[in-house]
């Protein structure tokens, strides 16, 4: 698990979340949780990824 990507897709699937689920909880819309996902989105904001990481119980 080398990226950002890999790990956060990796907990996405151990907790089975939606993507939509994850985009509510954040506040954002869906396709952008896609675009995290397949790399588009090079960048995430402090407060998007602490949202993030609380949703997924990711120790930061």
């Amino acid at each position: 698990m080398d990226t950002w990507q890999t790990r956060l897709k990796y907990a996405i699937e151990m907790r089975a979340v939606t993507k939509l689920a994850l985009a509510k909880h954040v506040g954002i819309k869906a396709p952008s949780v896609s675009a995290w996902l397949s790399s588009k989105s090079k960048t995430m904001s402090a407060e998007h990824g602490i949202a993030v990481c609380e949703f997924l119980a990711i120790l930061v």
